[in-house]
């Protein structure tokens, strides 16, 4: 049996996409996804607690071009790709401020939420 490597992510990005060039000339787009979910902490009043999960993306070729210019810091979005194992730290600017991941997805795919989320509502739109 061969292993699966498939990876779904949701969440907002955390900047704006950063886009070069290879040496060879081909396109590439990082991007950084906060993606939140919660845990139980009996310590919390509420019994609950959010966490959040960076992941480093990377867009190559034609996704790259594409999606570089089209996501902006804040879009909600689902990518669907492949887990590399790789350390990245993102330095936010304020000294010891920092964000560690440890891998990174190259991408398949990516949609943008909020846009599968408009194509739902017209097509509820147009049924009784």
């Amino acid at each position: 049996m061969n292993d699966v490597n498939n990876s779904t992510l949701s969440g907002r990005l955390v900047r704006d996409p950063e886009n070069r060039v290879t040496p060879n000339g081909i396109p590439v787009c990082d991007i950084l996804i906060a993606s939140n979910h919660w845990v139980s902490n009996k310590n919390r009043p509420n019994g609950i607690e959010r966490q959040t999960t960076y992941a480093k993306v990377t867009l190559w070729g034609t996704k790259a071009e594409k999606w570089g210019n089209v996501l902006h810091k804040g879009d909600k979005i689902l990518v669907v790709g492949k887990l590399v194992d790789d350390n990245y730290v993102l330095r936010l600017g304020n000294p010891g401020e920092e964000i560690t991941t440890r891998g990174r997805l190259k991408l398949d795919q990516v949609e943008l939420i909020a846009a599968i989320e408009e194509d739902k509502q017209e097509v509820n739109d147009g049924n009784p």
